[in-house]
């Protein structure tokens, strides 16, 4: 049998396809990471931040594809580009509330906003976070390199 009995994407899109992935993707994928920063900052339990992480990471993906599909964009490369994007935007999201989540419970006044439009300072304070560690486990506290890999 040849491959040609086979369905084969179109290849086809739309500047419209584009930015409703874009869109949908991205305003899901901040209203994930909300829950998704809070839940793993709070939540004491790595089993349970383990599966969190995985439905992150699926609803932001289900999301950005779904309404990709919605539009008929049938070609896998934009698909794969426009998910990556959305899937960074809120991993990005994610940290910032983490970050957010973390100064509050230190009784700084801070904002969210802030936090979110300068992204060098939430570099900076993910890096300060990551000198000190964020948590002990076992009465040990991972820092630097450990930190990165866990994270």
């Amino acid at each position: 049998m040849t491959g040609e009995a086979y369905y084969q994407h179109s290849g086809k899109f739309s500047p419209g396809g584009i930015l409703m992935g874009l869109l949908v993707g991205t305003l899901i994928g901040i209203l994930a990471a909300g829950v998704y920063g809070y839940l793993i900052f709070y939540n004491p339990l790595v089993y349970i931040n383990f599966l969190a992480s995985l439905g992150f990471g699926a609803v932001v993906g289900i999301a950005a594809s779904g309404a990709l599909r919605w539009r008929n964009v049938r070609n896998v490369w934009v698909t794969r580009l426009v998910t990556v994007v959305v899937g960074l935007i809120a991993f990005y999201a994610s940290w910032a509330v983490w970050i957010y989540a973390l100064l509050r419970r230190a009784d700084q006044d801070v904002s969210l906003l802030p936090i979110v439009l300068q992204p060098a300072v939430l570099l900076d304070l993910i890096q300060q976070v990551n000198a000190v560690g964020a948590w002990t486990i076992r009465g040990s506290t991972p820092t630097g390199l450990v930190l990165w890999i866990i994270w």
